[in-house]
C-alpha cells in the first residue's frame, strides 16, 4: 500500500474502487470524482482517512499546509475505530450527530440509525505521538459499545438498534449536558 497525495483521476478512480470494495458502497454514497479533485486543489485538505497510516499522513499534509487541526466523523459503535481514534491517536470527540446518513438496506451501513460522533486532533500530536498515558483527575463516565457491530447486526439486529438507541442518549448526555469529551476507548 502507498499512501501519498491524491493527484490525478485515475488516483480518485482509485479511491472510488476502494469505497466500494472495503465499505460495500453503492453508487449514490460513493465521493465523486469531480469532489476528490476539489478536496486535492489549493483549497482542499486532501486524501481520505483510512486507517492509522492514512490518518498519520493526512495529518502531515494538513500541518504542512499550515492546518492544526483535522476533524472528522466515525460510527460510534465501530469500536475499532474508537480505539484507533481515541486511544491510540488520541483524538477527542466533541458533538454527536443521529442520522447522519440515510439508513440502508445492504453493507456496512444496513439496517441502523448512522449516527456519527465527530471528532477533533491536533495535527502535530496526530503526527508526533499515539496516547500518552493519561494522570487525568477529571471524573469519567463509561459508554458501553459493542466489539464487533456488524457481527452483532447480523445475529441480533433488534439488540443492535436497541444498542444504538442507548449509545445515543447517553452520548448526548455526556456531550452536550455535562459538557464531557470523549476522551479514550479501552
Amino acid at each position: 500500500m502507498s499512501i501519498r497525495p491524491l493527484t490525478t483521476f485515475a488516483d480518485f478512480d482509485d479511491c472510488q474502487r476502494v469505497q466500494r470494495q472495503v465499505w460495500s458502497f453503492d453508487e449514490s454514497e460513493v465521493v465523486p470524482t469531480h469532489l476528490f479533485a476539489a478536496l486535492v486543489g489549493p483549497h482542499g485538505h486532501g486524501g481520505l482517512l483510512f486507517g492509522r497510516r492514512l490518518l498519520l499522513a493526512a495529518a502531515e499534509q494538513a500541518s504542512a499546509a499550515g492546518h492544526t487541526t483535522l476533524e472528522w466523523t466515525y460510527d460510534p459503535l465501530e469500536s475499532v475505530n474508537a480505539y484507533l481514534y481515541l486511544h491510540k491517536l488520541g483524538a477527542v470527540a466533541t458533538a454527536y450527530f443521529d442520522g447522519y446518513y440515510p439508513i440502508k438496506t445492504a453493507g456496512l451501513r444496513a439496517n441502523l440509525p448512522q449516527d456519527r460522533l465527530k471528532v477533533v486532533s491536533e495535527c502535530h500530536a496526530t503526527v508526533s505521538r499515539e496516547r500518552a498515558p493519561s494522570t487525568s483527575v477529571v471524573p469519567t463516565r463509561t459508554i458501553t459499545i459493542p466489539g464487533d457491530v456488524q457481527s452483532l447486526k447480523q445475529s441480533d439486529s433488534a439488540l443492535a438498534l436497541q444498542l444504538r438507541l442507548t449509545t445515543r442518549a447517553q452520548f448526548h448526555h455526556h456531550l452536550t449536558r455535562d459538557g464531557c469529551r470523549a476522551a479514550d476507548y479501552t
